[in-house]
């Protein structure tokens, strides 16, 4: 499981690398479609041998649990780093000195009404606060990618066990 946990996430910090690189005007759309497509195939090689190696580390009676505290965490995680990055791009529109409810017009369908000059100096401002937090949620894959590296071997168990067998070691 390890090999597809640490390939996932190297994976996973690649595509979040090449975001970043790729959030400039005038970028191909199909280039950052393709490294979105990596991304997420590199979430989904490492997020079920994850769960497998949490539930194999823990005895038969308390999958559950560990089970149920890992999605939990997971979910935990996702909110607080959503709402981290979503203050980082709230701070850097504002320091791009985007007036208030503009970004919403700019990506809403009252765009057509906002001056020209506006939009552009705008879609400036929204690209270098995304390109901040691509780069900070590829600093997060690193940080995951090097965690797996410490992983430790686990026995994965075939089937649980009956009535009459302990469970696997």
């Amino acid at each position: 499981y390890k090999a597809l946990i640490r390939g996932g996430l190297a994976l996973t910090f690649c595509a979040a690398l090449g975001i970043s690189f790729l959030l400039r005007p005038g970028a191909d759309l199909w280039s950052l479609r393709a490294t979105m497509l990596f991304y997420g195939l590199g979430l989904g090689f490492a997020n079920t041998p994850l769960i497998i190696a949490v539930q194999s580390s823990v005895p038969w009676n308390q999958r559950g649990v560990a089970t149920a505290s890992t999605m939990f965490s997971r979910s935990i995680g996702g909110t607080l780093a959503v709402g981290i990055l979503g203050g980082v791009l709230a701070a850097a529109l504002a320091a791009g000195g985007a007036p208030p409810g503009a970004v919403d017009k700019l990506l809403g369908p009252e765009r057509s009404f906002l001056p020209a000059a506006l939009v552009r100096s705008l879609s400036g401002v929204l690209q270098g606060g995304m390109e901040g937090i691509f780069q900070a949620v590829a600093v997060i894959a690193f940080a995951g990618f090097a965690a797996s590296l410490l992983f430790p071997s686990i026995r994965i168990a075939s089937r649980a066990p009956t009535a009459n067998e302990a469970p696997p070691p």
